[in-house]
């Protein structure tokens, strides 16, 4: 009976050594995907002077930001930014992956410019805010509730246009159709959001070129770890919300974008409900996220005038 216990063993170790497996690299893909990025609170001090001194930058650096801090629901101290220009209208602009607080200056500065108040923030696990891990979605989602209320609080007359880019644009669409999304919410404009956060992590794990079983083995062992650990399971979808949606929603994207795939604008349109408002709008020859800086002024023009047009 020895070899029998051998065997138990044998058996034993190798399950033992597979799981162990699976979270290293489900570990390893999540890290990478999803944590804090290695000297985040010092990015500023790694940027390009290129990026340091684009004017709508300069533009951003010269106003005068007020600082907001909020509590989230799990304890994390995130940080919100407010340039006022003494109106109820306030542009909520919501960056994308790995972006910052002033990533989006060049919004803020047309938004401002047509009497908004802009309101921007760092998502969890960037910049100011704490946090080693973000969610691309979900999680984010929830933020963005609290920040709403916490500024309706503030002034309960406030009225917003919420814009939101590339993951920024999931999240905003996310918000379109969430039961707790306030009526002081009157427009939601995303550029260059993705539909499905699972789709997008699929799509962008092509660009390490590895066989088609190996690519599923990994994302299904970052899928482990995030459900185990980060309470993540990658089921952000916008279909549900955008057919559910309580607000007017306008979708950008530019036709030559690669990482979120263009494809995203037609999913994205159709998932929402034709008995709300909506509109859509290609840049043609734009990249990704590069929609408002090819055509800035086309750009600022569609954008206000249907924030404009919502906000009547």
């Amino acid at each position: 009976m020895e070899w029998y216990y051998i065997l138990i063993i044998s058996l034993l170790s190798a399950i033992l050594l597979f799981i162990i497996f699976i979270f290293i690299i489900g570990g390893f893909f999540y890290h990478v995907t999803f944590s804090r990025r290695k000297h985040d609170k010092h990015f500023s001090k790694l940027e390009s002077e290129k990026d340091k001194m684009h004017p709508a930058r300069l533009w951003f650096r010269a106003q005068k930001i007020e600082e907001y801090t909020l509590k989230s629901y799990d304890n994390k101290k995130l940080k919100g930014y407010m340039i006022r220009n003494n109106s109820n209208k306030v542009a909520f602009l919501i960056h994308g992956y790995r972006g910052r607080y002033y990533s989006l200056a060049i919004q803020a500065k047309m938004f401002y410019q047509a009497g908004y108040n802009v309101f921007c923030i760092n998502h969890r696990a960037s910049d100011s805010s704490s946090g080693h891990w973000f969610s691309m979605g979900p999680k984010e989602v929830k933020d963005m509730i609290d920040w709403l209320n916490l500024l309706i609080k503030e002034n309960n007359d406030y009225e917003f246009t919420i814009l939101g880019v590339s993951m920024g644009g999931h999240i905003a669409m996310m918000l379109a159709g969430n039961p707790l999304l306030p009526n002081n919410v009157k427009c939601i404009i995303e550029d260059c959001g993705y539909a499905s956060l699972k789709d997008e992590i699929v799509h962008n794990l092509k660009n390490y070129h590895l066989p088609k079983s190996i690519e599923k083995f990994v994302f299904w062992c970052g899928k482990i770890v995030g459900i185990l650990f980060h309470k993540n399971n990658f089921n952000s979808d916008t279909k549900d919300s955008l057919t559910k949606s309580k607000v007017p929603v306008l979708f950008i994207h530019g036709d030559k974008d690669t990482y979120v795939p263009y494809s995203n604008l037609e999913i994205n349109f159709n998932n929402m409900s034709n008995e709300q408002y909506k509109e859509k709008y290609t840049f043609v020859g734009a990249k990704h996220a590069e929609s408002y800086k090819l055509f800035e002024e086309q750009y600022k023009d569609l954008i206000i005038n249907f924030s404009e047009k919502c906000n009547k």
